[in-house]
């Protein structure tokens, strides 16, 4: 789906003549979709997945030099994983004493024990050995939209629209959940645990992601895995086990709460954290993964520091796929920042879902600089804006279609030490997050 993958170009073009063959036939398979998603209860907060129509796409031979690089960087993460515990590289991550406290307890599981998502964009390759992606966050704490995408695929697979495009353009979608429950049982093994342990998916009811839940949970029990969807406030730890709303003993924890969400509201979450603290649970992912999920580690594989911890080559490597990232402190690095306004992005160094984000090319002087004193007052990172593919997607018009210019990001998922599926979203801005107005498109791997 990029100007450097010319069979992702030739197919988005053949999915455009489908639907300018029949305006009026594919809106309707669009509604048919839309009413199967309400009744399925897809929805993000209290609307609708905002789903469109057409494939993402990407070839084989374009995917696999990212699945390599990712490949790559995983096996630096897990040998990192127990590095960064030590005081003071928490130090220089920012990790709160509460947080480390949590990471430094065992998990009794092998390092890189994740359910994980990289997140970044998918530009022209600089170099012959360059795959062309930008990673702009390590979403390892505890990524979400996995079994969103696998619903939407069941559903918009079985149109006829699809179902043409897919003989005119051969390929496969890599489904999640079952690679998601592959980690949970591997992780029980691993931990000691024997026969089919009961799991439990652990959020707070509020979050707007809660809907995925249910279609986890309904995977697994597909599967014959008892599963149950739980509210941290619902949980009882008593006489050694961690127990469910109906008193029922849990065995495997499938985290989706974030680790300073339970902090933060830590009297609630205590029959959790109690349980956790007293190795009386299986917990994936486990509160020692929080490390590599903090934006700051980007920063710091720029600094002098990660010489000491990665080979010349893989510095190399880390170097080219994330863009210079740097702590924002009092200091030189604040008339840097106020100098490369137009190609710089100010994030919160422990923030998601959009929340909190400066595009230094949006903003004003007056404005970048406010935005940069409030970075210095909080836990910021500042990062080399990255090249934002944009192209035409459809959007429903009058009787038929119309196409408009979108960007797209290209975030793989990563299942343990295996590659997944990357989830694609599209938006109207630089901004892209469903959460913030963008739309998931479900990723179609082309064989040719």
């Amino acid at each position: 789906m990029t100007h450097t993958d010319p069979a992702a170009q030739k197919a988005a073009d053949t999915f455009r003549s489908l639907l300018e063959k029949d305006p009026a036939g594919t809106r309707q398979e669009l509604e048919a979709i839309r009413e199967r998603m309400r009744q399925a209860g897809l929805v993000v907060g209290d609307r609708p997945i905002p789903l469109n129509f057409a494939p993402a796409l990407v070839s084989r031979s374009r995917l696999e030099p990212v699945n390599r690089e990712m490949a790559q960087l995983l096996k630096i993460l897990i040998r990192l994983e127990p590095i960064l515990h030590r005081p003071r590289w928490m130090e220089l991550l920012g990790i709160s004493p509460q947080e480390r406290d949590l990471i430094r307890l065992p998990a009794s599981l092998p390092h890189g024990s994740h359910v994980s998502r990289v997140d970044g964009f998918l530009g022209p390759p600089q170099s012959p050995d360059d795959s062309g992606y930008r990673i702009v966050e390590l979403n390892i704490d505890s990524p979400g939209g996995a079994a969103f995408m696998d619903a939407c695929w069941d559903i918009i697979s079985q149109t006829e629209t699809w179902k043409q495009f897919a003989q005119l353009h051969p390929g496969h979608y890599l489904p999640c959940d079952p690679s998601i429950l592959e980690v949970l049982l591997r992780s029980w093994k691993s931990w000691g645990g024997s026969g089919a342990p009961r799991i439990a998916i652990v959020d707070w009811v509020t979050v707007s992601t809660h809907a995925e839940f249910a279609l986890l949970r309904d995977h697994f029990k597909a599967h014959g895995i008892d599963t149950v969807v739980s509210d941290p406030r619902e949980l009882e730890f008593k006489n050694g086990r961690l127990l469910d709303y109906d008193g029922k003993p849990i065995d495997v924890v499938y985290r989706r709460v974030l680790v300073e969400d339970l902090l933060a509201r830590g009297e609630e979450a205590r029959a959790l954290l109690d349980a956790y603290r007293a190795g009386a649970v299986c917990m994936v992912n486990p509160f020692r993964a929080k490390p590599l999920t903090i934006k700051s580690l980007l920063a710091l594989f720029h600094r002098e520091e990660m010489e000491e911890l990665l080979e010349a080559d893989e510095l190399q490597l880390i170097r080219r796929i994330v863009p210079w990232t740097a702590i924002v402190e009092d200091g030189p690095v604040v008339d840097t920042l106020l100098a490369r306004r137009e190609t710089l992005v100010l994030k919160p160094a422990d923030g998601w879902g959009g929340d909190g984000i400066y595009l230094g090319w949006e903003l004003s002087d007056s404005d970048w600089e406010a935005a940069v004193q409030t970075a210095i007052s909080k836990r910021y990172v500042a990062q080399e804006k990255v090249f934002i593919p944009q192209f035409e997607c459809p959007v429903p018009a009058g009787e038929g279609w119309e196409y408009q210019p979108f960007r797209v990001d290209f975030d793989p998922y990563l299942f343990s030490q295996k590659i997944g599926v990357p989830l694609m979203r599209l938006s109207g801005n630089d901004m892209l997050n469903i959460k913030t107005g963008g739309e998931l498109a479900v990723t179609w791997i082309l064989w040719g």
